[in-house]
């Protein structure tokens, strides 16, 4: 009489074991995704502020010397002085911040285009630096917008002028290769998760995301708008001055 056979479990996972790893896997990942990826966005936060600071020193130097921010008014002098060098860096005003941002290169020729990289949409690389022939700070070599001010006259624009902080340069605006008042600034939240970043003219740099002052839209939370308060605010009514501002975009490819 043989003997019964006798039947092992082969070595594996059965299906209920396998559902139950996959489940705690995913919620591992889901819990940890926010975290791994904020992690991986600092450094790109890290060089947009960064730059945001040596765009701070180029503007100071430019007001100290020129007596005034890069505006409608200092782009006249600014061309002067560019043709009486032989060069051509190309236009230093319009309707996007990096002609105005070329007025700084023109005081100042070692200034590099690196410092207008942020990785923001439309701007995948550095500034090549070619500035000759009108190449200046091309499409796709700027992320940030330039704050100015509408001309008393209705006619061009002003650099800012307060006697407090007075924001000036910003990243990333959604809107770009056109002018927008302050009062209607929206900011494009998915290049630093959430995080928008603000010059001031006494140099300081604010991260709103840290602030909690980017509030999201409730219909698009990949839009967010910036409290008032980032504006002077009147002395007589403490209602914020947004909409004197003039913002300028970049221009991007």
């Amino acid at each position: 009489m043989k003997a019964p056979k006798i039947y092992r479990k082969k070595g594996g996972f059965t299906l209920i074991e396998l559902i139950v790893v996959i489940a705690i896997l995913g919620t591992l990942a889901a819990v940890g995704y926010g975290p791994i990826m904020d992690h991986l966005n600092d450094g790109d936060r890290q060089i947009a502020s960064s730059n945001l600071s040596n765009i701070s020193t180029a503007l100071i130097d430019f007001n100290t010397e020129v007596t005034g921010y890069p505006s409608d008014e200092t782009a006249e002098q600014m061309q002067t002085t560019m043709e009486e060098a032989g060069k051509d860096f190309g236009a230093l005003q319009g309707n996007n911040s990096n002609c105005y941002f070329r007025q700084l290169m023109v005081r100042d020729g070692s200034l590099a285009e690196k410092i207008f990289f942020a990785k923001v949409k439309g701007v995948t690389a550095e500034g090549d630096n070619k500035k000759a022939n009108g190449k200046a700070l091309q499409a796709g070599e700027n992320a940030f917008s330039y704050v100015m001010m509408q001309s008393t006259d209705g006619e061009g624009y002003r650099g800012v002028t307060s006697r407090g902080a007075c924001p000036i340069v910003m990243t990333p605006t959604r809107k770009s290769n056109k002018s927008f008042t302050g009062a209607d600034v929206e900011f494009d939240l998915t290049p630093f998760r959430g995080h928008v970043f603000v010059l001031y003219t006494d140099k300081s740099i604010k991260d709103f995301k840290g602030d909690k002052q980017v509030k999201e839209n409730e219909d698009d939370d990949t839009i967010g708008t910036l409290a008032v308060d980032i504006f002077p605010e009147n002395a007589k009514t403490g209602e914020s001055k947004a909409d004197r501002y003039t913002i300028l975009g970049p221009d991007l490819k």
